[in-house]
């Protein structure tokens, strides 16, 4: 709920902007293009991993068809951690990761043992034409 206040008030800030554009629906997965990339975003909580590259040619089956580089980012897990789980995967066609976190830990994560993560942002250069280029990572 706080995710989605936040987006509202900043997209009531920049409402005259020509230049940005928001989607402040409560779906639980937003698609975007860039160029020749479908960048897919969300919290990661819901469906699996695996289904994600399947779910985005379903639900954006023209984004799909018009574009080479394909991206999910998720952000439920906020950390990476190759062995219990995966930070992301190459699909066919679609790579999807799991994003850090610049979150501290709270009472929840403490009282679940979820401690311990690297607490940093994660930040990626996507190019219209060559698709992801860089990616940059800060940690706190």
């Amino acid at each position: 709920m706080t995710g989605f206040m936040l987006a509202d008030a900043i997209q009531c800030y920049f409402h005259n902007d020509k230049n940005i554009t928001f989607n402040v629906s409560n779906n639980h997965r937003k698609y975007t293009t860039y160029g020749s990339n479908l960048l897919m975003f969300s919290h990661g909580d819901g469906c699996k991993l695996e289904q994600i590259p399947y779910l985005t040619a379903h639900e954006e089956p023209e984004m799909w068809y018009k574009t080479i580089y394909r991206y999910g980012y998720l952000h439920h897990i906020h950390h990476k951690d190759y062995f219990k789980f995966r930070g992301g995967k190459d699909f066919v066609g679609m790579t999807v990761e799991y994003l850090r976190s610049p979150s501290g830990t709270d009472r929840w994560h403490n009282d679940n043992g979820y401690t311990g993560a690297k607490v940093s942002m994660e930040a990626f250069i996507h190019h219209p034409i060559n698709g992801q280029v860089s990616r940059i990572t800060h940690n706190f």
